[in-house]
């Protein structure tokens, strides 16, 4: 049986190092950051309609009291899923940006296996 010859490369490092890496890693920070301010925008205008909602309900009819916490319910569960669907776009989006550069360092590193006379890597 044959010695292996083992070519150790960090994947995660030379994402992490490489100048499409840091780009990946700075898009969706920037994207995070937008969402997050979006977010909190958003999360702002909420609690100052809860807190005109609680006026409002001191001098509303039960009947109407019901729908209103209802409605405002539904408002802020809205924005919970509509956070929720941003960040699993912007994970979605930094996977396979992640997924393309390991495709594109793939000839690379059975480049670098030949030269090196590796067999695992």
């Amino acid at each position: 049986m044959p010695a292996s010859n083992i070519l150790v490369v960090d994947r995660t490092a030379l994402l992490e190092q490489s100048k499409a890496g840091q780009d990946i890693i700075r898009q969706v920070k920037a994207a995070t950051d937008e969402v997050d301010k979006d977010i909190s925008v958003r999360n702002t205008s909420l609690q100052t309609e809860r807190k005109l909602l609680q006026v409002r309900l001191a001098v509303i009819s039960p009947k109407f009291r019901t729908k209103e916490i209802r409605d405002f319910d539904a408002k802020q569960k809205d924005l919970q899923d509509l956070s929720q669907q941003k960040q699993a776009m912007i994970q979605a989006g930094f996977v396979e940006a992640r997924s393309h550069i390991e495709l594109l360092l793939e000839p690379i590193l059975q480049g670098l296996m030949q030269q090196r006379g590796a067999n695992v890597l």
